[in-house]
C-alpha cells in the first residue's frame, strides 16, 4: 500500500540568433530534470558568445621628460569571446534519513583580440602592427554532498560536501610589423587547483531558536608553467556559527566564523593570519507588516590568480599587466541600515549603508625604466563608502511592471605610504548609479520590455574608472503553454558604447584608456523560450557553487 512518487521531467530551451554576424551577443541555454523513485537526474547548460569589433584607444603622457613625450595607441580589433559550461549531476534518496549528491560542470571558454595596431612615440614614431592572440581555458569543478537527517520533524540535519575546481589557461599574443619583420610574442600559461571539504550542523533549540554550526578546509595551488620557478599555495581552515532566534515581533541572527589562513611561495607558505568575522542582524516588523533591519558582517577577499600570478599579460605594446605574489587579503566592515515596506502588489525599501575596506587590492600603474606603463596589483591602502540606496518593484494592474534601482554614495580614498610615495593623494567624491527594469503587457500575450544601467565616474585608489549607459528593449508575444518569442535590441541608435574607460592622473604621467564597441544603428536579437513540466516537481539538493577568475581586460 505504499505510495509511489510520481516520475517527473521537467526542463527549457533558451534559443538565440543574430540579427547580424557583426554584432554577436547571445546566450544560449537548457536545462533538463528527470526523477524517478529515488532518482534525480540533471543536466543543463549555458552558452555565451560576445562577437564585436572593438577599438581600444589609450592615450599617455610623460610628463618627466624635458618635454611632454606622449604616446598613443589605437587597436582596431576583433572580440571573439565565447563559452560553454555544461553542467550534469543526480540526486540519490536513499530513504528518509540519508540523501547523496553528485554535481559537476565542465567550462572551456576563450577571449581573443585580433586585429591592427596603430601607435606613435617619439623613439619609434608611427607604426602598424598586427595583433594575433590565442587564447583557450578549461574550468571544471565536482562536488559530492551528503545529507543525514534522523528526524526532519525535529529540523536535525547534518551535511558534508567535498569538491575540486580546477584551472588551465594558454594565452599567446604577438605583436608583429610587416615592415620591420619584429615580432614582440608573450605567453602565459597558469593553471590552479583548489581542493574544499565543508561539514554542516543544523541544531533546534526550541520551536523558536536554532544553532547552525560548521567547518571548512580549502587548499589552493596556483602556478604557470612559463614561470618554472613560480608556484603560489595557500591553505583555510576556518569553524562557524549562527544563531538564529524569533520572538514576535523581532527576528535576532547573529553569528561569528573563525579562520586561519597560510598563503606564500613555493610551498613555505610563510604568511598566516588568524581572523575573526562576526554579524548579526535585528529585524523589527512593524504593526503595518513593514520591517526594520539593521544589520553589520566583517568579510575577507582573497587574492585571485591574475592578481597572484607575476608574469607579464601585455594589453599594447606600451603597456602590460602583471601580478604580486606579495599581496595579503583584504578585509571589510559592513553596516546597513535598510526599511522595506509592501503596499497591494508592490515593494518598495530604503538602505543607508556605510562600509570600509581596508588593504584594499587595486591596481597600480607606473613607469618601467623602459619607459613602459606596468599595471600591478597591490594593498594599496583603505577604501570608504557611505551613502543610500532605493530599490523596489512596482506592479500596475497585473501588465506593468517597473523595478527601479538608485545608489547615492561618497567614495573617500586613503593611500597607504607606499602609494602615497608615488603620488597617489587621498581623494573623497560622490558617485551614483540607476537601473530601470520595466514591462507592458498589452493583452494576446503581447509584451515590450526594457532596462537600463548608468554608474557615475567612480574613484579607485589611483584611477577613475568610468563606462557608458547600456541598455536594451524587446518587443515579445507569448507562444501556447510556455513558449516566447522576443525581439531584443540593445544600444540602439548609439552606434558606439564605452564598455570600460580609466583616467590616471599621476606626478610623471597622465593616462587615458577606453574600451569603445563598434555596432550598427540598430543591434537585433531573436529569441526563443519554451519552459515544460510534467509531473510532480522535485527539489534538487543544493551544492555550494565556485566561480573561475577571469583575465583582466579581456573585453565588454
Amino acid at each position: 500500500m505504499k505510495e509511489k512518487s510520481e516520475p517527473h521531467l521537467s526542463g527549457h530551451v533558451h534559443l538565440e540568433a543574430p540579427g547580424s554576424t557583426d554584432t554577436v551577443y547571445l546566450f544560449p541555454a537548457y536545462s533538463l530534470q528527470y526523477g524517478t523513485g529515488k532518482v534525480n537526474l540533471f543536466t543543463s547548460y549555458n552558452g555565451d558568445f560576445r562577437y564585436f569589433d572593438v577599438e581600444e584607444v589609450s592615450t599617455r603622457t610623460l610628463l618627466a621628460e624635458p618635454e611632454a613625450s606622449i604616446r598613443r595607441t589605437i587597436q582596431h580589433v576583433r572580440q571573439k569571446n565565447w563559452s560553454h559550461k555544461f553542467y550534469y549531476g543526480m540526486d540519490y534518496f536513499a530513504s528518509d534519513k540519508h540523501a547523496l549528491s553528485l554535481y559537476g560542470w565542465m567550462n572551456p571558454f576563450s577571449s581573443e583580440n585580433d586585429g591592427e595596431v596603430s601607435s606613435r612615440s617619439p623613439e619609434a614614431g608611427a607604426s602598424h602592427m598586427n595583433r594575433r592572440e590565442e587564447d583557450s581555458n578549461l574550468a571544471t569543478f565536482h562536488s559530492l554532498h551528503y545529507t543525514f537527517a534522523p528526524d526532519r520533524s525535529t529540523g536535525h540535519e547534518l551535511s558534508a560536501e567535498a569538491g575540486l575546481h580546477t584551472l588551465h589557461a594558454n594565452n599567446r599574443l604577438a605583436f608583429s610589423n610587416a615592415e620591420t619583420g619584429v615580432v614582440e610574442a608573450h605567453a602565459t600559461e597558469p593553471s590552479q587547483q583548489t581542493y574544499r571539504f565543508k561539514a554542516d550542523y543544523v541544531l533546534p533549540l526550541t520551536d523558536r531558536s536554532k544553532l547552525n554550526t560548521g567547518m571548512q578546509v580549502r587548499y589552493q595551488s596556483i602556478e604557470d608553467a612559463a614561470i618554472p620557478d613560480f608556484s603560489y599555495t595557500s591553505a583555510l581552515l576556518a569553524a562557524y556559527g549562527t544563531l538564529d532566534h524569533r520572538f514576535s515581533p523581532y527576528d535576532v541572527q547573529a553569528g561569528v566564523r573563525v579562520e586561519r589562513y597560510r598563503y606564500g611561495m613555493n610551498a613555505d607558505a610563510e604568511n598566516a593570519l588568524f581572523a575573526l568575522f562576526p554579524n548579526a542582524a535585528l529585524r523589527h516588523t512593524l504593526p503595518d507588516a513593514s520591517t526594520l533591519k539593521l544589520a553589520y558582517r566583517r568579510s575577507v577577499t582573497y587574492p585571485q590568480l591574475y592578481q597572484l600570478n607575476p608574469r607579464r599579460f601585455f594589453e599594447e605594446p606600451y603597456a602590460f599587466r602583471t601580478g604580486n605574489p606579495d599581496i595579503s587579503p583584504s578585509f571589510t566592515h559592513d553596516v546597513r541600515l535598510e526599511y522595506s515596506t509592501m503596499f497591494g502588489s508592490s515593494f518598495v525599501s530604503a538602505t543607508l549603508f556605510y562600509n570600509r575596506t581596508n588593504d584594499a587590492i587595486h591596481s597600480l600603474t607606473s613607469v618601467t625604466e623602459g619607459r613602459l606603463f606596468e599595471t600591478n596589483s597591490y594593498n594599496l591602502g583603505r577604501v570608504h563608502q557611505y551613502g543610500m540606496q532605493f530599490s523596489g518593484n512596482l506592479g500596475i494592474k497585473d501588465r506593468v511592471g517597473i523595478q527601479p534601482h538608485l545608489r547615492l554614495f561618497e567614495v573617500h580614498t586613503s593611500p597607504y605610504a607606499f602609494a602615497s610615495e608615488r603620488g597617489v593623494a587621498a581623494q573623497r567624491s560622490g558617485a551614483w548609479e540607476t537601473g530601470l527594469s520595466a514591462h507592458v503587457g498589452f493583452g494576446r500575450g503581447f509584451s515590450v520590455s526594457g532596462i537600463f544601467n548608468y554608474a557615475s565616474p567612480q574613484h579607485r585608489i589611483q584611477q577613475v574608472a568610468f563606462s557608458g549607459a547600456l541598455y536594451f528593449v524587446s518587443v515579445g508575444k507569448t507562444i501556447g503553454r510556455g513558449g516566447k518569442m522576443e525581439i531584443v535590441s540593445g544600444l540602439p541608435r548609439s552606434n558606439t558604447f564605452t564598455y570600460r574607460g580609466n583616467e590616471i592622473d599621476a606626478p610623471d604621467f597622465d593616462s587615458r584608456s577606453e574600451g569603445i564597441l563598434q555596432l550598427s544603428s540598430m543591434p537585433l536579437i531573436f529569441r526563443l523560450v519554451y519552459r515544460f513540466s510534467r509531473g510532480t516537481e522535485r527539489d534538487r539538493i543544493d551544492h555550494d557553487e565556485v566561480s573561475t577568475p577571469q583575465a583582466p581586460g579581456k573585453g565588454f
